[in-house]
């Protein structure tokens, strides 16, 4: 009976779906670039590279939880960009106010080019 009444309650809105809220959960993207960043200090540190070096995805590998970039969540792409420059996402469409084509560091945010 209390089964029944969850679902009930749930299903008619009463009740949050906690499963969706599940699926968006995780590190805000902005921790995603901190991590990102990090493996990129660790790899130039390990390998001495110096500032303008450029890492590749499996550059980086070993230091990326599961060897890989994050997941996209948003439909952003991300780019490692040259050591010693902030990595950075692409938004590849509209994200709340932020148009498709903004890209995001930890620091700034550039609006996406507008035409002449």
């Amino acid at each position: 009976m209390l089964v029944f009444l969850s679902w009930l309650l749930s299903s008619l809105g009463i009740i949050p779906n906690f499963s969706r809220a599940r699926e968006n959960s995780g590190p805000p993207i902005t921790e995603m670039l901190r991590v990102i960043d990090g493996a990129k200090e660790l790899w130039a540190l390990e390998n001495h590279k110096l500032v303008g070096a450029v890492p590749t995805e499996s550059d980086l590998s070993p230091y990326l939880k599961d060897g890989r970039l994050p997941k996209p969540r948003f439909g952003e792409k991300y780019q490692i960009n040259p050591f010693g420059e902030p990595a950075t996402l692409v938004l590849t469409r509209d994200w709340g106010t932020l148009k498709a084509g903004t890209i995001l560091s930890n620091n700034m945010w550039t609006p996406p080019h507008q035409g002449p």
